[in-house]
């Protein structure tokens, strides 16, 4: 029984890691970028994980060739006119904003700018909450990739032990209930 329940939630892990980054993970692989990603959700490791990840493929170890934002105290013309500017000895320009709020208010003349980004320079965007409504959201769909990344389910908020004792157990359907001699078997054949 306990088999059966680890291999669904191994199989649930994978579909869900597969469906959300995928495309992140075989972009930084091939070093072919999209000009906007936005990596947003409520999983901090994996946000961190993914931006080191993109930083390390794009900037590597050049700092000429890379600009960090975080949070809402940025000049959004400063912004534009460093993404104007070419490479200096590397292929692309990456451009970081973290925690800015433009998806969730404002960020107008930059999702203006999301159309005309140079084929040199890389936004790439870490938000944790982000308005699907808003224009930079559907900027940066109609420019990019967008990588939502959410805690599954059973992660979100551990139980205390009160409550798994008052929760009702559900017992699986007969035909997959297993008798404890059997799992024994299973789990320890005989040589």
């Amino acid at each position: 029984m306990y088999v059966k329940i680890m291999n669904n939630v191994r199989k649930k892990i994978q579909l869900w890691k597969g469906r959300k980054v995928k495309t992140l993970s075989e972009d930084i692989k091939s070093g072919n970028f999209k000009n906007a990603y936005l990596i947003c959700g409520e999983e901090e490791y994996l946000k961190l994980n993914y931006k080191n990840q993109m930083i390390k493929a794009i900037a590597g170890d050049d700092t000429m060739n890379l600009a960090l934002y975080e949070g809402k105290n940025f000049d959004v013309n400063e912004v534009i006119d460093n993404a104007e500017t070419f490479p200096f000895f590397a292929e692309h320009r990456l451009i970081v904003m973290e925690s800015t709020g433009l998806f969730k208010s404002g960020g107008e003349q930059l999702a203006e700018y999301m159309s005309k980004i140079p084929e040199s320079t890389v936004f790439l965007f870490v938000e944790q909450d982000v308005d699907k409504r808003s224009k930079m959201y559907k900027a940066v769909k109609a420019n990019g990739y967008i990588c939502e990344i959410y805690m599954l389910p059973h992660m979100r908020e551990p139980k205390t032990c009160t409550e798994m004792a008052t929760e009702k157990p559900t017992l699986p359907a007969p035909e997959e209930q297993v008798s404890p001699a059997a799992e024994d078997a299973q789990a320890n054949p005989a040589v």
